[in-house]
Order: structure tokens, then sequence, then C-alpha cells
């Protein structure tokens, strides 16, 4: 067991610099434009004649402004950031407001402040998993996917302690997002062979975006029954792009 785990109680800060997965870019850009298939030039072509050089120049393509509403399948949409998780910073009251924590008995809870371990990343609060041996611990939040979204990016901090050495994987901890009656994807994943200094950012995209379903948002961790690791979590975002 973890014994120095103690709870000593119970949004957003400048984002540390992302690890080597960087955030997809969701933009969406118009493919451009063909000539005139009949010819452009007719316009300004005097009837079996050179070209008229007093006749009004042709509009130039490209005069809707780059960032107003794209092309998009059966019509046209402006792209639209929306931040889905709830108590995203962990720091709601009641403690542990919106998320859904499977745990033992013994082991403490999965959202408070361990300052003997690592200061949170943004106060009061973080989440905590493992730091026991033999433990398998889930931190939960369902999430409503709004209907035209095209991309699904999580993006928050970590760091991890451990007592565990050598270049042997003993214990892990990852991100993943589920949907009905589907396989569990993996956004982000660690192991004891991953501890960090102190705070580290993280960035990654869904390979679906999940558009129009309720999903399941879950942490977990699994550890063996040797030396301990804890996996720690602050100041996330799970933002869709939403096609509206």
């Amino acid at each position: 067991m973890f014994p120095v785990l103690a709870a000593v109680g119970a949004c957003a800060s400048a984002t540390p610099a992302t690890d080597d997965e960087g955030a997809v870019d969701a933009a969406v850009t118009d493919g451009g434009k063909t000539d005139d298939p009949n010819g452009s030039k007719d316009a300004a072509t005097p009837d079996g004649g050179a070209p008229d050089p007093d006749a009004p120049a042709p509009p130039v393509d490209g005069a809707v402004p780059i960032d107003a509403a794209v092309d998009a399948p059966g019509g046209s949409c402006t792209p639209t950031s929306i931040q889905l998780l709830k108590n995203e910073a962990f720091d709601k009251t009641p403690l542990g407001s919106d998320w859904q924590e499977t745990r033992k008995a013994e082991e403490v809870a999965l959202i408070g402040k361990h300052a003997n371990i690592i200061g949170v990343h943004t106060e009061p609060n973080a989440a905590w998993l493992c730091g026991f041996n033999s433990s398998d611990q889930h931190l939960v939040q369902q999430i409503a996917v709004p209907a035209g979204t095209t991309a699904l990016t999580l993006s928050g901090s970590y760091a991890i302690k451990t007592q565990e050495w050598g270049s042997s994987i003993y214990d892990k901890g990852w991100i993943e997002v589920e949907a009905p009656g589907g396989t569990p994807e993996k956004l982000k994943e660690w192991s004891d062979n991953d501890e960090t200094s102190g705070w580290a950012g993280f960035s990654k995209a869904a390979t679906s975006a999940y558009a129009g379903q309720t999903i399941t948002f879950r942490f977990r961790c699994t550890t063996d029954s040797g030396s301990w690791t804890v996996f720690i979590f602050d100041t996330l975002t799970l933002t869709a792009t939403v096609c509206q």
C-alpha cells in the first residue's frame, strides 16, 4: 500500500509544454475554384476583336472571407469548438462532482490534494490514480457528443511518480473513450517508465468524432503487487469541433 497518499482536503492555468504528440489541426479549408471552361475572357472581349482595354475586370475568386462558413457535406457550416468535460479541473464542490470512481475500500478517494507527492496543477485538487499495489482503479464520466462533431481532441496536464525501477513495465495508466457497444479507444497511455519531474502536458485526437453519441470517458490504471506508481491528472479539456 501507498501510505503517503493522504488526502489533505477538498479553472484554468497556463498549459505546460506539450509532449511529442501534438494536437491534431481540425481546420477545414476550401479546395479552391477552377476557371470557367467556357473562358472568362468573353466578358471583356468585344465581338470579333481584341480584348477591350476599357472593359471592367472580371470578378476575383475568393471574395468570401476564409474564416466564414466552409463547404461541408449537405451544405455549409461554421466550425465551433465546444468543451465537453464537466468538472475538468476536479475543483468543483462537492468533491468529486460529475465523476464516478471505482477503487478498493482501503484506497483513498481518487480526487483530492496530496501535497506530499506533488503540488496540484490548478488549486485545490487533482485526480490521483493508483499509488497502491495490486490496484485497478477507474474514474468515469458520461459525455454527450454533439451531432455534427467532426473532431474530438483531449488535452491536459499529467504527472507520474513511481517506486518501480528498471526498464520493465509493471504499472500502467491510460485515458480512453468508449461508444455504446463499442471497443474502448485509448487516447493516451503511460507506464512506470514515464515518471516525470513535475507537470507535463499532452494532447491527442480521437480516431473517431463519435458525433451524436453518448460516450464513456474513462481514466484507468493497474499496478502489480510490487512497488507503487501514481498517475496524476489535472486541468483537462475534451474539445469537440462541431459543424454548425
